[in-house]
């Protein structure tokens, strides 16, 4: 009796390992199908990794307010009627190099020209008309954490460091030449701006681009141009 009993045990238990063979694949296949799942997921991510090691090289133009700044301080500093100012564009130009997956660093520097006109009457009421024409310099290093850093689009903000030099041809008369330095005038020459900016890129590679910044003696309110990524 007990040697059947056995069989039976021995013989139900066989059965049932063979019955149930689903449950050893799953066992089996489970940890193969949470490493695909793992590889997809660094795949998308590696798609998205644009800006790292890549060099990124801008030029455009800007507008600022130097025009109207000038217009103020001749106005406030010497007893001359004062013609409105105007003022070029600001040419500049830069390279930005990826160091990390969102983070850039790079240099820039732009060229902008103005005029100003000072009208003048002497004591015997004679009129006179002069011209200073004005150059305007600028250096600068900036960092950029972009946002959105795609192949073919980027969004970003940051922050540039950097100075401006100046140089003025006075049209007045030579005793008045050291009234309109740079110097008198207390012309901004450090530079600190925060920006943000955004560039799309046809294809990955040449791409148009905007950008807008406020701060301290800064380059530009807005500017436009092109970016090409290499």
């Amino acid at each position: 009796m007990k040697k059947t009993v056995l069989i039976l045990c021995t013989a139900l238990a066989a059965l049932n390992a063979t019955a149930r063979p689903d449950l050893i694949h799953k066992k089996r296949t489970a940890p193969s199908l949470n490493f695909e799942k793992k590889h997809l997921i660094l795949s998308e991510d590696g798609e998205k990794e644009q800006l790292k090691g890549r060099f990124i090289i801008n030029a455009g133009a800007g507008f600022n307010l130097f025009a109207t700044s000038l217009t103020l301080k001749y106005a406030f500093r010497y007893n001359i009627n004062t013609n409105a100012a105007t003022a070029g564009p600001v040419f500049h130009a830069g390279c930005d190099f990826g160091i990390l997956k969102n983070l850039s660093v790079g240099v820039d520097a732009g060229y902008q020209t103005a005029q100003i006109g000072l009208e003048y009457y002497d004591e015997n009421g004679n009129y006179y008309l002069y011209m200073d024409k004005w150059k305007r310099y600028y250096v600068t290093a900036r960092a950029d954490y972009h946002i959105i850093a795609k192949n073919n689009v980027s969004l970003y903000t940051g922050l540039r460091i950097g100075f401006n030099m100046y140089s003025v041809t006075p049209a007045a008369a030579p005793y008045q030449y050291y009234y309109y330095s740079p110097r008198e005038l207390n012309l901004a020459t450090g530079i600190t701006q925060a920006h943000i900016g955004f560039c799309y890129f046809f294809k990955g590679i040449v791409g148009a681009n905007v950008e807008v910044g406020l701060g301290y003696g800064g380059p530009f309110i807005g500017s436009a141009g092109l970016s090409f990524k290499i």
